[in-house]
């Protein structure tokens, strides 16, 4: 006897549930894929440009230079009437403008950091102060090739300053002793004449000290001035013809006629000083006064600088919190796609493991007896 049974199972191996849940499981890892791509493509943008301790260096960089365009022109000033002290700190703000512009332009150690050089976005307004800088820089350095021209000029108005109280009070004891003597009206009149000169030349001199650019008619007329105090004086110790004068013969006027001689000379001295380095003063004055009017201009380029580096500052702290809410966000959707993920994966196992197990009702299986 031989039975045939054909028996038709109804539930699927574990190879083939396996193949059925490999798409689902791949389905969420792709998607988790695509989600992240943008955010993580966004991070990196926000993320490629500096930092933001670099812009806070650069506007500390162009705060020194403001204050440096002031006080280039104030050194300036000072340096003209021949300050001596001034020429050291108008060389030192030279330098540290200089080498300020100079890490703005090209970048390099700052605050211990290595400072790059500006960003694209700021750099109109920074050569926009570097062509103003040209032109106080050149005026700088020529005021301090004239360093000891304009020195020699203060210390030569200090000492025609210092010596004209005493030349002034022997000019009027001249004038006195020539009328109390009976001098003639001519030698009365000359006689006060130096009086008018004293106070003319003082004048003048510290008149091409202080002023912002020398006249020439000071010039020379200070320089004419200590001709006619000379010719004078010669005039009256010695007679003159072309003075129109004698000799003066009362000894008491001689003597202080003597002693206006002596102490002239230095006078004299300190005036042709003056006069002797003319056309470098004028040119180192005109220099100075540049500088002073350009300061402003300066100072304006330095600020509108500082704006633009105000501005990409605030922008870049714009893009870093936009940075972190995007990382957040992108925290939050990682954890939702790892919850789906599991939740999904727990689905799945619960399926495979229904479908694998024993069933609990027999189904009649169909059989062939062959007799």
């Amino acid at each position: 006897m031989a039975f045939k049974l054909a028996v038709k199972l109804p539930f699927l191996s574990r190879g083939e549930a396996a193949q059925q849940g490999a798409p689902r499981q791949r389905a969420p890892r792709a998607a988790s894929g695509g989600i992240l791509a943008a955010p993580l493509r966004l991070i990196g943008r926000l993320t490629g440009g500096r930092q933001l301790p670099f812009n806070s260096l650069y506007i500390a960089a162009v705060g020194k230079i403001r204050m440096l365009s002031q006080r280039l022109a104030k050194a300036a000033q000072q340096a003209s009437q021949g300050n001596g002290v001034a020429f050291k700190q108008l060389r030192d703000s030279r330098d540290e403008f200089a080498s300020q512009l100079k890490l703005l332009q090209a970048g390099g150690a700052a605050s211990g950091v290595d400072l790059p050089p500006t960003s694209e976005r700021v750099r109109p307004m920074l050569y926009a102060l570097d062509q103003e800088w040209r032109k106080s820089e050149r005026n700088a350095s020529l005021v301090i090739a004239e360093e000891r021209n304009l020195v020699s000029l203060g210390q030569a108005v200090r000492s025609i300053n210092a010596g004209n109280p005493a030349l002034q009070e022997l000019t009027d004891e001249i004038a006195a002793i020539s009328v109390q003597s009976g001098g003639s009206a001519r030698q009365n009149a000359i006689a006060a004449q130096l009086m008018m000169l004293t106070q003319r030349m003082a004048k003048n001199a510290n008149a091409m000290l202080a002023e912002e650019i020398i006249d020439p008619e000071v010039s020379f007329l200070l320089g004419k001035d200590s001709n006619t105090y000379r010719d004078t004086l010669q005039g009256l110790l010695q007679g003159s013809e072309a003075l129109r004068i004698g000799r003066v013969s009362d000894a008491e006027m001689r003597g202080k006629l003597g002693e206006l001689e002596s102490a002239f000379k230095d006078y004299q001295r300190a005036v042709s000083e003056i006069l002797g380095n003319m056309q470098r003063l004028v040119n180192a004055k005109r220099a100075t006064r540049d500088m002073f009017n350009d300061s402003e201009t300066l100072l304006g380029a330095a600020e509108r600088l500082s704006g633009g580096y105000e501005d990409e500052l605030s922008a870049r702290r714009v893009n870093y919190v936009a940075m972190g809410v995007v990382s957040v966000l992108a925290v939050l959707v990682l954890l939702l796609i790892g919850k789906a993920y599991v939740d999904d994966s727990r689905r799945r196992a619960e399926e495979s493991e229904r479908m694998n197990s024993p069933t609990r009702s027999t189904t009649p299986s169909t059989s062939c007896v062959a007799w």
